[in-house]
């Protein structure tokens, strides 16, 4: 079934604090795939450049150059969370049905999305060890 995108608005309404408004589980997944990306994507950009001489564009052209940038500095488990992360983020955002077999369960998308995220703020963690 195609997912009802007026569902990430009822969230937002929710998450802006109106209580009374109804939203599915799948929007929540969703925008927990969502949130888990940009925290590991702003995360690893931010590590880079304060700490590794990457120049942020601050435009699209980061969530690629990113990833390129861990591969450079052979950080490789770092660019693998990063291209599972906006693989999952770009179904979730942008499909009307998540065709992917892997993906298709929603609530354990989400779980896979945060620790993956976990994962990455990890590794960045070890490199200011």
């Amino acid at each position: 079934m195609s997912f009802d995108w007026k569902e990430f608005l009822n969230l937002a309404l929710f998450l802006k604090g109106d209580s009374k408004i109804k939203y599915s589980s799948e929007a929540a997944c969703r925008t927990v795939v969502g949130r888990a990306y940009f925290t590991a994507f702003c995360s690893s950009r931010n590590f880079a450049r304060d700490n590794q001489g990457y120049k942020p564009s601050y435009d699209d052209e980061d969530h690629k150059n990113i990833r390129k940038h861990y591969r450079m500095v052979r950080m490789y488990k770092i660019a693998k969370f990063l291209d599972h992360l906006r693989i999952w983020r770009n179904m979730c955002d942008y499909d009307d049905v998540i065709t992917d077999a892997e993906a298709r369960n929603t609530n354990i998308l989400a779980n896979t999305a945060i620790e993956r995220a976990q994962k990455v703020l990890a590794e960045l963690s070890k490199s200011t060890d």
